[in-house]
């Protein structure tokens, strides 16, 4: 994406593709940019092969002379482009027809003097006269970015498939929906979570405001919060847990009430340390009761049981489709398995973990809260 949105509005791109890039490099282009022992370390048979970790890296060091002699070669004669270049793609943009053909003219030969070739058959010229252009996969135009026609089809096909039930076919419209969705990188948005714990303030604003009973939320379990993507967050906020629908986009149920009557029944998923939240998040905040949170495109419960290896769930899930999808296929990366999973499994007996004494097999619309006749106080038990 930062490397296509560069090139929005211009007259014309050329493109060139780099002919073998990583068995191009060679130790000597290196030297001087890595130490001796490493370079013996990232290189074999004097080459970064392509599939190793480590060549991207090393191919970007051997690769910077190229991206110099290219900049200085447009601005010495005065040239007004646009060079990008990701991994082996050059490309470059203008308006000016006879800039273009200086560029088809010299570019090929700064990249044979920096010991590297282009691939003849991946060398082309868009003109915008000609309609969208096409940078790295990206659809680009006068007004933005889209994405591409080959793109929006693999999309389709896929999820065509998963409504028949292909295998594998959910995690390929998911990776293709979030493709579609051609989002900037961006550092990670933190603070509206507040770390690991919100502030005391938020808590008991929202406590007032949705009438919660304060007796056995004095003191919350300091839960660790995890970070899947800059959009995708596992929190133990219970700020967010308590009003999982009111943040959730476009969910609605009787959670959004003023009188909290439900949500008196979901104080343990906060009081539980071993239940968090998982929530794909939005761009947008809400505020409820002066309290700002960023709204949840889907979110679900999840539950870390008993024992240092106790198996990770999921549960409760809401949302738009595409985006369940996009939080299960997370989840399940990080090591989640659904609740139906592991009753699959023969877990029903296995607890949370935490202080609380709950089994997460009653983790449904039928919940209800009952108090136990332990001694400790404010012990939670779930029954169906």
């Amino acid at each position: 994406m930062t490397c296509a949105t560069v090139h929005v509005g211009h007259a014309w791109t050329w493109c060139g593709d780099l002919q073998d890039c990583f068995g191009s490099i060679s130790e000597q282009q290196l030297r001087g940019k890595l130490p001796k022992d490493l370079l013996a370390e990232v290189l074999v048979n004097g080459a970064p092969l392509q599939g190793l970790p480590t060549s991207p890296a090393v191919a970007n060091l051997a690769l910077a002379s190229l991206d110099t002699a290219i900049l200085r070669w447009a601005q010495k004669k005065a040239k007004q482009l646009v060079y990008t270049r990701y991994a082996d793609d050059l490309i470059i943009s203008g308006d000016s027809p006879d800039v273009l053909a200086a560029v088809q003219a010299m570019v090929p030969q700064i990249v044979r003097r920096c010991g590297f070739k282009l691939a003849p058959h991946k060398t082309r010229t868009q003109l915008a006269s000609a309609g969208v252009r096409h940078v790295v996969g990206v659809g680009v135009d006068d007004q933005g970015v889209r994405p591409t026609r080959k793109a929006k089809r693999k999309l389709r096909a896929a999820r065509h498939q998963e409504r028949i039930e292909v295998d594998g076919a959910s995690d390929r419209a998911c990776g293709l929906a979030e493709w579609c969705r051609l989002r900037l990188p961006r550092e990670r948005v933190q603070t509206e979570l507040g770390g690991d714990a919100p502030p005391e303030d938020d808590l008991r604003a929202v406590q007032r405001a949705w009438k919660l009973p304060i007796a056995g939320c004095d003191k919350w379990p300091g839960k660790p919060e995890e970070w899947l993507s800059p959009d995708l967050v596992i929190t133990g906020d219970p700020v967010l847990m308590l009003g999982m629908s009111t943040w959730t986009t476009g969910w609605r149920s009787c959670m959004t009430q003023p009188s909290g009557a439900y949500r008196r029944g979901v104080i343990a998923w906060a009081a539980l340390s071993g239940t968090r939240v998982a929530a794909l998040l939005s761009e947008k905040t809400m505020t409820v009761a002066d309290v700002t949170r960023r709204r949840m495109q889907a979110r679900c419960l999840v539950h870390q049981l008993r024992g240092t290896d106790g198996p990770k769930v999921y549960d409760r899930a809401y949302g738009d489709q595409v985006s369940i999808m996009e939080l299960k296929a997370a989840l399940r990366l990080a090591g989640y398995i659904s609740i139906n999973d592991a009753r699959a499994l023969h877990l029903e007996e296995t607890r949370i973990r935490g202080n609380v004494s709950a089994r997460y097999t009653p983790y449904c619309d039928s919940l209800r809260k009952l108090r136990t006749r332990s001694k400790r106080r404010d012990v939670w038990v779930f029954r169906i």
